[in-house]
């Protein structure tokens, strides 16, 4: 099934080469986050100011000349709508998307008839034409092994997974700036060293090839830091 399913989007790949889109370009021209729009749409939409937003796609529903497209980025998710009638040629782009490539939006905000907030896009570009498909839509990726060995796609199908790395980013931002606000200073350690520390832990041992000598892996910085401090 995956290998079927990589083989289609080999060709979608190929198909958009041939009609001349770089499917990995290196830049995007987004000018909003997903719940930046979210936070400012009735302005937006009253403004009929354009936004341009980015993001991984996690649904298509094609209806006909017209598609809905949910996309994804670090902050929210948005639906945008694409019609062949608005944009012209490059509707044959969102007809080789796959869900899990990333796309670029341009458009304005409006609401669907059952109040959905969305942009009616007017301009579409691929960012990245994803080969491998995702792991299954509804119950997400539950097998500890494969959420162990591949951690990219334990952090695509499990947004818990998501908000820890995230939650540990802003603890570790906390405690810098406490640090620094009390005028710490931020020192780094050798991660090998000649020595092994951390009295009666077993080091994990490797051969510095260019010395000729053995190194341990850091378990502790204590010594290190004591020689800092006397200097």
């Amino acid at each position: 099934m995956a290998t079927t399913e990589r083989t289609d989007r080999l060709q979608r790949l190929a198909a958009l080469q041939a009609a001349g889109v770089q499917p990995y370009p290196a830049r995007t021209r987004r000018t909003h986050t997903c719940a930046s729009v979210r936070a400012s749409f009735a302005e937006l939409m009253e403004q009929k100011a354009p936004v341009v937003i980015a993001g991984r796609i996690r649904a298509i529903r094609g209806h006909g000349k017209s598609s809905f497209l949910v996309l994804e980025d670090a902050s929210a998710r948005m639906q945008v709508y694409a019609k062949a009638d608005v944009l012209g040629d490059s509707y044959a782009q969102v007809e080789l998307l796959d869900v899990g490539d990333f796309l670029e939006a341009e458009g304005m905000c409006f609401r669907t008839k059952t109040g959905e907030e969305s942009i009616e896009a007017h301009r579409v570009a691929i960012l990245t034409k994803t080969l491998e498909p995702l792991p299954e839509k509804w119950h997400g990726l539950t097998d500890t092994e494969i959420r162990y060995r591949h951690r990219e796609l334990d952090l695509i199908a499990n947004p818990e997974v998501r908000a820890i790395a995230v939650w540990r980013a802003e603890i570790v931002k906390f405690i810098r700036g406490y640090f620094e606000q009390h005028h710490f200073l931020e020192v780094e350690t050798p991660i090998l060293q000649p020595i092994p520390g951390g009295a009666n832990a077993r080091p994990f041992v490797t051969h510095h090839h260019a010395l000729d000598e053995d190194r341990y892996l850091r378990i502790a910085p204590e010594l290190y830091l004591k020689r800092l401090v006397v200097g």
